[in-house]
Order: structure tokens, then C-alpha cells, then sequence
């Protein structure tokens, strides 16, 4: 307890710490009181060094996941961080089941720690665990407005209508943050206002005002591969390729509907984007969602017949 209030000399806590762990035997009386004496203490540890917290946790703490995660709820920075790694740790060896660390409760706890404090990384994480509470986690995504997360979710119900509603939900939504910053870019007013209100540094932000002015005047070929380097389009192409995979693990060259499904919604999105007169934004869009249309299409062309694919951009056109 001394040392854990002493900045200058607290390494000598965790010096203490990992030679008693590595000495003692994990069955011994010994072993257990240190356990409880690092999770009684893990705040003040990790106001100490948090790293060398996380390296102890992830050592020996293991199978008490659940009391590191419930003491660490006065903090939620540090329980983010120490969970994390704890996650990673069980996650990262195939020798390792999770479920022998791991209830359901647990990973739909570290969901909620996810979706707070990292949700960019929630996609990834439901789409690698198996062991969630799927009612539940699908009902945190959606409220979160994670939608690609809910929709792999709402796919291991069974339900492939609704999870590709939601993907369609999601690309819409994002056009439409996507047309909001395009729209301050180009504008002349941009570096008084969107730099302030914007995450994004002001070095993205130049490198995206010139790729946008190359789009612009350039010419058909090189619009559509600078299209592809702007900052934003990730997003847009990784909904795709969410689609893409829903009809790859649903469809064949016989049952095509849902590829149709999910190539329809993307010349909705066009046909929103281009018609009237169309601004230098929507001009933008339109070849941002042009670029989708391609990548849709290369998807699809070992399922989807040519014929079928101009048939259908065809009528969407004289449509």
C-alpha cells in the first residue's frame, strides 16, 4: 500500500507483483491472496503504469476476467483499456477456447465498453465471436446506430431480409454524412468553420480538398481511381463488401434475388444523387456510388449473368 501512492519508487509494486506470480504455484493459498490483492488495488496499479498492469492481467488474471472488469467500473477508460487486452490475449491463440474465460455476460459487457469507447471496432469484434447474447447485442448496436454490427448479428438469427435492410439503412446514412462533409469542403468557408468542428486534422482535411478539385476536372478514368483515395471511402466500400459477403454466404448461380436486392439499392442511391441539376457535391456522389456500382458488380459476376446486370442498369436508367 505504501508504494502504490509513491509515483517515484511504485515500480517496485509490480517488480514485487510478477516475481511473487512467477514463483508462487497457481494452486496455492499464496498464489490466490495475491490475485485478490491486485484486483482489491488495480485502479491505483494502473494510475502507477497502466502497461505494466495490462502485461500482469493478461499473465495471470485470465480466468477472473469478470472480477477484473467489475473492479475497474469506477473507471471506464482503464477498464476499456485492461479488457481489451485481456480479449486480445484469449483471442489470439487457437489453442485458447474463449469459453473457458469467457461467459456470454462477459462479452456483452465488454460490447457495451466497445460501443462506448471504440465503436468503429464493434463490426469487427461481433463478427468474430460467437458467444454473444444475440437478442441483446443486437439490441446495443441498433440503438448505437452500429448498423453493419446488427446486421451480421440480425444474419445469425436467420433473418437475411432485415440484415441486408440494415446495411441499406447504414450506406444511406452514410451518403449522407459523406454529402454534409463534401459540401463544407467545397465550400470557400471551410477552414473558419468545418477544421474547428471537424475530428479530422487539417492535413486530411488538404489532402481531401485536393483530391476532390482533381475529381472535378479530371478526366473519366482518373476521376473514378481518385475517387477511391478519399478518406471516406472506406466506409462506403466496406458496406459493400458486407453486402457482397451476405450474398456469397446466401446465394447461387440459381437463387440470385438477394444480389439483385443489394444492386438495387445501390442504383437507388444513384438515382437520389442524380437527378435535377447536380452540384459539384452531387456530382461526387454520384461517382463515389458509380465506383460501388463497379465493385458490386465485379462481386457479382461469377453468380450474375452479364445480360442480367445491363439489363437491370438499363431499366434503372430509362426509369
Amino acid at each position: 500500500k505504501k508504494f502504490l501512492n509513491d509515483k517515484d519508487n511504485g515500480y517496485l509494486v509490480f517488480n514485487f507483483v510478477e516475481n511473487m506470480f512467477s514463483y508462487l504455484s497457481k494452486s496455492s493459498f499464496g498464489y490466490s491472496l495475491l490475485n485478490k490483492a491486485v484486483i482489491t488495488h488495480i485502479i491505483s496499479m494502473c494510475d502507477l503504469d497502466i502497461n505494466r498492469l495490462q502485461n500482469i492481467c493478461s499473465r495471470y488474471l485470465l480466468m477472473d476476467y469478470s472480477s477484473v472488469f467489475s473492479a475497474l467500473q469506477s473507471n471506464i477508460n482503464y477498464q476499456y483499456h485492461v479488457c481489451k487486452e485481456l480479449i486480445h490475449e484469449v483471442t489470439k491463440s487457437d489453442s485458447m477456447d474463449i469459453n473457458d474465460y469467457l461467459s456470454s455476460n462477459d462479452i456483452t459487457n465488454y460490447l457495451k465498453l466497445l460501443i462506448q469507447n471504440q465503436p468503429c471496432e464493434v463490426y469487427t469484434f461481433v463478427n468474430s465471436f460467437e458467444n454473444l447474447q444475440l437478442d441483446e447485442s443486437i439490441q446495443l448496436c441498433r440503438d448505437a446506430n452500429i448498423l453493419d454490427a446488427a446486421a451480421i448479428l440480425v444474419e445469425k438469427t436467420g433473418n437475411i431480409d432485415l440484415s441486408l435492410e440494415l446495411l441499406v439503412t447504414e450506406l444511406d446514412y452514410r451518403l449522407v454524412t459523406i454529402k454534409s462533409y463534401v459540401d463544407e469542403l467545397l465550400r470557400s468557408t471551410y477552414r473558419t468553420k468545418s477544421i474547428r468542428a471537424s475530428d479530422k486534422s487539417s492535413e486530411l482535411l488538404d489532402d481531401d480538398i485536393k483530391l476532390l478539385h482533381m475529381v472535378l476536372v479530371g478526366s473519366s478514368s482518373s476521376r473514378r481511381e481518385t475517387i477511391s483515395k478519399l478518406s471516406y471511402f472506406k466506409n462506403l466500400e466496406h458496406i459493400i463488401q458486407c453486402m457482397s459477403n451476405l450474398c456469397y454466404r446466401h446465394c447461387d448461380k440459381i437463387n440470385t434475388a438477394l444480389w439483385f436486392k443489394c444492386f438495387d439499392s445501390i442504383l437507388k442511391e444513384r438515382n437520389k444523387y442524380s437527378q435535377g441539376v447536380v452540384s459539384s457535391t452531387g456530382e461526387i456522389l454520384c461517382l463515389s456510388i458509380g465506383v460501388l456500382m463497379q465493385y458490386m458488380v465485379s462481386s457479382m459476376k461469377d453468380v450474375v449473368s452479364s445480360h442480367e446486370i445491363v439489363k437491370r442498369v438499363t431499366q434503372s436508367y430509362s426509369g
